[in-house]
């Protein structure tokens, strides 16, 4: 099996994979896919998005978390609140996507997250830093500049090894979206119109953050919403594989 292949030095600190693309383009089931293909082949995986889903049920847990990461990182939270809210016009959904952000930022560099992550070679995530920056464009009036863009990767560029972008069509990912028809996402409030100039701002923030990840190091894969699963995963272990040879 390819997968086989993928038997490279293990290393003292576990390589971070974030997902990102649109929704409806099929970015949870990669990471689905991936994580149950690594776990079955006998890697250490620490699925980090289920441990934030969990933070984000419990509202005692995620108030002190996000207390505590304003206090210990001052600087920064007054940063990215300044830059992708208050400047930006953002409404409250925008401001729980900076408080998620600030959030995310402390568990990267937090010493309960190594705890955690203790003998896995991977920590892997569909709702991470670049996500989250989208996610905020969905909310705003703007999208995000180079600037606070460059700011992020240099918090993070030591940090994450890898970025898996599944490309997608605004149109294909409204298709998609609207096809759950489960009356519980945002898009089911919006028209079309409103929904694409949303989708095209997240767009545009994933092309602002390939800028700055190529100016940062971090290796960046790039796979298609329309392809086969099989192909998509075959892509990122080979991409997994040459980062850590």
């Amino acid at each position: 099996m390819w997968l086989d292949a993928l038997r490279f030095r293990r290393e003292k600190h576990p390589m971070v994979v974030e997902f990102v693309g649109l929704p409806g383009s099929g970015k949870s089931t990669v990471f689905h896919t991936l994580n149950k293909q690594l776990r079955g082949s006998g890697f250490g995986v620490t699925d980090l998005s289920h441990i934030v889903d969990k933070i984000q049920k419990n509202t005692g847990l995620k108030l002190l978390i996000t207390l505590w990461a304003i206090i210990v990182n001052l600087k920064l939270s007054l940063i990215v609140g300044y830059e992708f809210w208050l400047k930006r016009r953002g409404d409250l959904n925008a401001l729980l996507q900076v408080a998620y952000l600030i959030r995310l930022l402390y568990l990267l560099d937090s010493k309960w997250l190594h705890r955690l992550s203790r003998g896995s070679e991977f920590i892997i995530s569909d709702q991470f830093v670049i996500q989250s920056c989208a996610s905020i464009a969905l909310c705003n009036k703007e999208g995000v500049s180079i600037d606070i863009t460059n700011f992020l990767m240099r918090q993070i560029e030591t940090k994450l090894g890898m970025v898996v972008l599944v490309e997608c069509d605004e149109y294909l990912s409204l298709e998609r979206v609207r096809a759950r028809n489960n009356g519980r996402t945002r898009f089911d409030f919006w028209d079309d119109k409103t929904a694409i100039q949303k989708l095209r701002n997240m767009t545009s923030v994933f092309n602002v953050f390939k800028k700055s990840i190529n100016e940062h190091s971090i290796q960046y894969i790039e796979i298609q919403a329309v392809d086969s699963i099989d192909v998509k995963v075959a892509k990122i272990i080979k991409g997994l594989k040459m980062n850590r040879l």
